[in-house]
């Protein structure tokens, strides 16, 4: 299979969230889907969405 171009480069991640920063935005968490080519910022503090199930960081420190 040949090397395909990526669909979000890195580069556009770090450009949309300095410029959320920089728009006083308080960044919690970054989603990235490669298949649709998005980067969606959540802001801090932000519950996750319905159906995603549990978050994995929040599971490993209840034990």
């Amino acid at each position: 299979m040949a090397n395909r171009p990526a669909t979000v480069t890195e580069t556009e991640i770090k450009r949309t969230v300095r410029g959320a920063m920089a728009a006083g935005f308080a960044v919690g968490r970054i989603e990235v889907d490669h298949a649709r080519g998005t980067v969606t910022i959540l802001p801090l503090g932000a519950a996750p969405a319905a159906g995603t199930g549990p978050d994995p960081d929040e599971l490993l420190r209840r034990r």
